[in-house]
């Protein structure tokens, strides 16, 4: 009995002491992310109140005068690229319009050509009456309706050569003419209101310097020879 008593006596006070003061495992465990979440909630707190603030910032609804003026300016702008649209348009059309005939009078120009091609090779003689004076009136009469089309002929014999409007054939010397201006023309050009259909073909002057300067090594010799035979006879 005495032994079993003694079994049921307290433990060591020291012993209960220590038991009670050693803080679990759990309680370590918890405590370390209870202070960690807290710090985290106050940053995310911080940068949700900026980021509220930049919002709020950004979305400042505009006063009723800065959005009729807005709109206005957005109206102003619209309707001046409307009206650029729109001018550019009506010249594209009126160019087109314009100049759409280009292609019929290059065709009837040949045309055109043949048949005074065909008055040339007539004598004077046959061409009064017949059929060489019907041709010659309906080449006149072609000319007159593309003169009222707004097609006119272009004959610059006497004029500078210039490459945007004639097309040269040949250069020759010439005394008469200046160098770089067109001494003959070969065939006639037409222009469609400022725009050149046909450009005509020209011979370019080279003017009297190089006309000496091209006679032929013959030619100075034959002169050179009539020079000494003048000289011989005056002795």
């Amino acid at each position: 009995m005495e032994s079993a008593m003694n079994n049921d006596e307290p433990l060591d006070p020291l012993q209960e002491n220590t038991a009670d003061d050693m803080p679990t495992v759990d309680d370590d465990v918890m405590e370390q992310p209870e202070g960690t979440s807290t710090n985290d909630e106050v940053v995310n707190e911080s940068t949700d109140e900026s980021a509220t603030e930049d919002v709020e910032i950004l979305d400042e609804p505009l006063t009723p005068e800065e959005e009729l003026a807005e709109a206005n300016a957005k109206v102003l702008r619209i309707t001046a690229e409307m009206e650029n649209i729109r001018k550019r348009l009506q010249k594209e059309v009126s160019e087109a319009r314009r100049y759409a005939s280009t292609g019929l009078i290059r065709d009837v120009l040949g045309s055109m050509d043949n048949l005074g091609r065909a008055i040339s090779a007539v004598s004077d003689e046959e061409r009064t009456g017949g059929i060489a004076s019907g041709v010659e009136i309906v080449l006149q009469q072609l000319e007159q309706i593309l003169e009222q089309h707004g097609c006119t002929k272009v004959s610059p014999k006497g004029q500078v050569f210039d490459p945007n409007q004639h097309e040269a054939a040949s250069q020759l010397p010439s005394s008469e003419f200046d160098a770089g201006t067109i001494m003959e023309v070969l065939q006639d050009g037409y222009k469609l209101h400022e725009r050149v259909v046909r450009p005509a073909q020209v011979i370019i002057s080279l003017g009297a310097v190089a006309e000496a300067d091209s006679q032929s090594p013959d030619e100075e010799n034959i002169d050179s020879d009539n020079s000494n035979g003048d000289e011989s006879s005056q002795v």
